[in-house]
């Protein structure tokens, strides 16, 4: 399937998927030209800009890239429908950029179960399931004793404890921040919105601040 078509799918896609639910964005744009997936929105100016990886437009890819790319779609779309951002740009704010990633960490994986509780995807699980198999066969698992990587860990361990199906053991065992990470994710079972998901960031920034100084 050719770049340019994969990018036409994804956009008509998501656009539906979105107004199917009612949010009514006035303005949704797309930008594919980046490192990786990301979204931009405004709540009350009903804005949206969905960003994704680069793809070439005549370049032929697998059925398998398209998937992807839905994924990606979708994790977008879970933002929109359940992230609050008042909460993390306060956060970030006031405790650093490190807090923005632990966060994110998180709230991935809490927007995610929300999506597929909600019903509004068919087959929501399969979709993300297939984005993480197609991330990882690519890039790979992380060195667990990697503090920057914390956030991919939480990530990755979060979706495993929401029963995906997920190919490479768990390297919390291995990783000096497993307890911390494993303690975040447990209260994250409970989380029900960004502010708790917040919270528990917070907290585990704290414990991940007394390793360190400890070390």
């Amino acid at each position: 399937m050719k770049g340019k078509k994969i990018k036409r799918g994804i956009e008509r896609w998501t656009a539906e998927n979105i107004e199917l639910e009612g949010k009514s964005f006035k303005d949704i744009s797309f930008n594919w030209t980046g490192a990786s997936a990301g979204v931009l929105f405004n709540q009350f100016k009903k804005k949206v800009e969905i960003s994704f990886p680069s793809l070439d437009d005549e370049q032929d890819y697998s059925d398998n890239i398209y998937g992807k790319y839905q994924g990606y779609a979708l994790h977008e779309l879970g933002h929109v429908w359940f992230t609050t951002n008042r909460p993390w740009d306060k956060a970030r704010k006031v405790h650093g950029g490190r807090i923005g990633r632990f966060i994110n960490g998180l709230e991935d994986v809490r927007i995610e179960r929300e999506v597929i509780k909600s019903g509004y995807v068919k087959d929501a699980q399969g979709i993300f399931e297939h984005l993480v198999h197609e991330v990882l066969d690519t890039d790979g698992y992380v060195e667990p004793d990697d503090e920057k990587n914390i956030h991919f860990m939480l990530a990755i361990e979060g979706r495993r404890r929401s029963g995906y199906a997920i190919e490479p053991k768990t390297i919390l065992n291995d990783s000096v921040y497993g307890y911390e990470i494993l303690n975040a994710l447990t209260k994250l079972d409970r989380a029900k919105n960004t502010s708790q998901v917040t919270q528990i960031a917070i907290e585990l920034q704290k414990e991940i601040e007394d390793i360190e100084f400890v070390s």
